[in-house]
């Protein structure tokens, strides 16, 4: 794996640290404690990908080895290094209090590994100097001066990220399959049980599903090309859980990539479109994907 590739496990790695320890909270706020034992399950998923986030930060380190070796990636794993950030940040918004020592501490070794690798890539690359130290680490900041949405790093450079369990990342911007419209909605089981001269009876019996539909356009002469598509389906038939995460540090959770839909117009005499409409559709895979 290059530098490249180890930045996006890391990235991959702590938002879905960011996602355990949002689900931690969660547990821990039930009232009647039924929920700490799932909770202590979740720190220690988190732990564990901080752990690795921390693992892969520094393989990404030593991977830098020359300006030739890390110059051609150096947007998209500044990118990665971005989102890590954000997702830190993430952790740190929601980890408030002793009960969240632990996963802080974690955390605030995986920033400092974050650091060097900042640090080394400055040091190779000095002509990105400016753009590399704009990116402040945000748990270095406080929780009274975390950056806001919009304020994280490289947020107007990706709309959402998706990432894999296996590093792989799919970043929509103009670069790639920029999106103009998205649509969230979140159901709830509501069962009906009909009763004779009386209203119906509703009663609660799960929790329902999210689904996040996502459409823009491709314009394949604009550099992007027509792969992009391809490269989703690639993910979609793969059939694994993906992580999303907005392009301002918001991890949203993990979902199934359910439907890809394109539309091609414009099409030359060979058949190539020079617009792709498309429209994806991602199902919730579930708070308990790991059955806890």
């Amino acid at each position: 794996m290059d530098f490249q590739k180890f930045a996006s496990a890391a990235a991959t790695h702590a938002a879905r640290a960011a996602e355990h320890v949002r689900q931690m909270e969660r547990l821990l706020d039930k009232p009647d404690g039924s929920g700490d034992a799932n909770a202590r399950r979740r720190e220690a998923q988190a732990l564990g990908d901080l752990s690795s986030a921390g693992s892969a930060l520094a393989a990404a380190g030593e991977a830098i080895g020359g300006t030739g070796r890390v110059s051609a990636a150096r947007g998209a794993a500044q990118r990665a290094l971005g989102l890590t950030d954000a997702a830190l940040a993430a952790i740190q918004r929601t980890a408030v209090g002793e009960r969240f020592n632990t996963v802080l501490r974690a955390a605030q070794t995986t920033g400092d590994a974050l650091a060097t690798v900042r640090r080394r890539l400055d040091a190779v690359l000095p002509a990105v100097t400016p753009n590399v130290r704009s990116l402040v680490p945000s748990y270095a900041l406080g929780p009274d001066k975390i950056l806001g949405a919009g304020q994280t790093a490289g947020a107007t450079e990706r709309l959402l990220v998706l990432s894999t369990d296996d590093g792989e990342q799919f970043q929509f911007g103009l670069s790639t399959a920029a999106y103009d419209r998205l649509r969230r909605e979140t159901r709830y089981n509501i069962a009906a049980q009909e009763r004779i001269q009386r209203q119906e009876a509703l009663q609660a019996v799960g929790a329902g599903g999210d689904t996040i539909t996502v459409s823009g356009a491709i314009f394949t002469a604009g550099g992007a090309g027509a792969g992009q598509l391809d490269r989703l389906r690639a993910i979609g038939a793969a059939l694994k859980p993906v992580q999303l995460t907005t392009g301002s540090g918001d991890v949203l959770g993990r979902y199934f990539l359910d439907r890809v839909g394109e539309e091609q117009d414009g099409l030359l005499a060979d058949g190539t479109p020079r617009k792709q409409g498309f429209d994806l559709e991602f199902r919730r895979y579930g708070d308990d994907y790991q059955n806890i």
